[in-house]
């Protein structure tokens, strides 16, 4: 899987629609048999093990078992608290607007002797640490992927010292009581993502204060042996890692009120896709990490004595995204984003690349599982229509210059996509087909993921494929949506994020820039209530959607493999990008 992009930074938050959206109580029921070991299956070798560092899917996976938020999303997409007695909400009085209705109070109630692994106390005095070390460390340009989102800024086009002023922060103070139990976390103006503030796995100040930055930014797993030494609040500890693997024993000072029930979960690498699979396939693992919808085929070839292919529910879509710079091919006009969008079959396309599968083509932004769907129509695939809205674009045909042109330009569209995935591959080609049955041409280019995926920064300047430089006319990739869908959408279309020399972290990819949509964003942010929060998500997607800012193109399943051995793994997550959110539930079965 690709690296961590886009709106996966903002990995956390959702409201709740309602009050019968937050989770209940589980039914009494027979305790899982204690004892015995767990193996999970990656292909890709994890590298680091703090939270806050920019991490692809491997990492959080190795994370998962060891580091927790205040806060956490079911695999309903419900919202339960980990570590608090309950959900603040204005129902229940923990969410309090200010008296002028811009800005509001979130108060925090801590389960009471909660300690680190190693017996020092967590409290909510942690909580606000963290919330100062990440401002702290992304202003020292350590690489934090996931620090502004827990301590959200208020206006990221600001430059230097305005940039990082408190002024320039939601959060304008966290007041924590004397025995670390309670606080009040002050937000200077209405913001609708606010609960990702405690989505945030949290790390142990009094270890990580004394840390250097050499070790924070170094590779954890393995060679950084100060990183596996650190305390943690999670179910697991981690009792050794190596180039092959990690391995975790029960945290003794776990303080929940399940599990863990295994002795022993191993994390294994693999190295690839084909040495994960085999060793399920000869019933070595019981649960394969990372693998798509392209890898179905496989599982479900598992001896049923062994295992079974297990497909369940994701946050993921792929989508192509439209550069509105790329100007001298047309994609800055919607009426030339409309008819790329109808020319392309996309029942063909999934039909091809999941043959059997029953998935549907995606329309909206927001896949139908979570609490926000909207209700985006159809789109017809209509390749007449599409060469007819060309032509009233202007883009006609020219046999002399061999495709379809407007004033001497000829639309030539570059199309990027990751290398050594040849899904998206196959895609893209088949996409390319479809517009050349308009008269419309492409090149197609692939790009190694570090590159496409890359940083803005001196190694992705020359390339002619990377997302964050805008260096495409089409682009081709998934993103997973947190539970936050200010967090999803604002950093990915409000006209102040696109990426630039003066600001780098920028994420609006398709370069958008539109009075209209930043209105709308601008009004979801000043949701707090889960019901506007809804509505004002919805007319988010209908713009997008009206406007073709991009064009999604299905919504992935999460395929799994998992051995008959193995209890507890009812189904996986669509909030996460790991199958490793609830390891404390596993058991093993005789």
């Amino acid at each position: 899987m690709s690296p961590v992009t886009r709106r996966t930074f903002a990995f956390g938050a959702a409201m709740v629609l309602a009050a019968s959206a937050f989770a209940a109580p589980a039914a009494a029921q027979d305790e899982p048999p204690m004892g015995g070991t767990a193996v999970a299956g990656e292909w890709q070798a994890a590298t680091q093990l703090n939270p806050y560092i920019p991490n692809a899917v491997k990492d959080y996976e190795a994370i998962a078992p060891i580091l927790r938020p205040l806060v956490t999303v079911n695999s309903d997409g419900q919202w339960e608290p980990e570590f608090l007695t309950e959900l603040p909400s204005i129902e229940n009085g923990g969410v309090v607007p200010d008296e002028d209705g811009d800005g509001f109070t979130v108060k925090l109630n801590m389960m009471p002797d909660l300690v680190w692994s190693d017996g020092e106390p967590f409290t909510l005095n942690d909580f606000a640490w963290n919330l100062d070390w990440a401002i702290e460390t992304a202003q020292a340009g350590v690489g934090c992927a996931t620090c502004t989102v827990f301590n959200p800024i208020v206006d990221t086009s600001l430059e230097g010292d305005a940039y990082w002023a408190p002024e320039n922060r939601y959060i304008e103070s966290v007041t924590v009581s004397d025995d670390g139990l309670s606080a009040d976390v002050k937000f200077r103006q209405n913001y609708a993502g606010w609960l990702g503030v405690l989505n945030q796995q949290l790390i142990a100040p009094h270890f990580w204060e004394n840390i250097a930055d050499e070790d924070i930014n170094g590779t954890a797993v393995p060679g950084n042996d100060v990183l596996l030494e650190m305390p943690v609040n999670g179910p697991f500890l981690i009792s050794a890692a190596s180039s092959e693997g990690i391995d975790y024993v029960p945290n003794p000072l776990w303080t929940a009120d399940t599990g863990p029930y295994l002795d022993q979960l191993r994390l294994r690498f693999y190295g690839s896709k084909d040495g994960e699979f085999t060793a399920f396939l000869n019933g070595e693992i019981d649960v394969t990490l990372n693998t798509t919808m392209a890898d179905v085929k496989a599982l479900q070839s598992v001896d049923p004595s062994i295992g079974r292919a297990q497909v369940d529910d994701s946050w993921m879509y792929e989508h192509l995204d439209f550069n509105h710079e790329s100007t001298e091919v047309g994609l800055d006009d919607p009426m030339v984003r409309e008819a790329l969008r109808m020319a392309i079959n996309k029942p063909q396309l999934i039909d091809v690349l999941f043959p059997g599968a029953g998935l549907a083509p995606a329309n909206s932004v927001s896949p139908p599982s979570v609490w926000w769907a909207s209700s985006v129509p159809d789109h017809e695939y209509d390749p007449e229509g599409a060469a007819a809205l060309l032509d009233e674009a202007g883009w006609v045909f020219d046999p002399e210059l061999g495709g379809r042109a407007k004033d001497g330009n000829v639309m030539r569209l570059w199309m990027c996509t990751s290398s050594g995935n040849p899904l998206r591959l196959t895609t893209l080609g088949r996409i390319a087909q479809d517009w050349a049955a308009i008269d419309v041409a492409t090149n197609i280019q692939t790009e190694d993921p570090m590159v496409y995926f890359g940083s803005w920064d001196e190694t992705t300047t020359e390339t002619d494929c990377n997302i964050y430089r805008g260096s495409f006319d089409v682009s081709l990739y998934t993103s997973l949506l947190s539970g936050d869908p200010y967090g999803n959408y604002y950093y990915s279309y409000h006209s102040s994020q696109p990426a630039t020399d003066a600001f780098p972290g920028g994420t609006n990819i398709t370069r958008v820039q539109s009075e209209s949509l930043d209105a709308a964003l601008d009004n979801l942010g000043a949701q707090i209530d889960p019901a506007g929060i809804v509505e004002a998500s919805k007319s988010i997607h209908d713009e997008i959607d009206a406007a073709v800012h991009e064009v999604p193109l299905y919504y992935r399943p999460e395929p799994m493999g998992v051995s008959n051995r193995l209890g507890g793994l009812e189904k996986g997550n669509p909030s996460t990008m790991t199958k490793l959110w609830d390891v404390e539930n596993w058991y093993i079965q005789e």
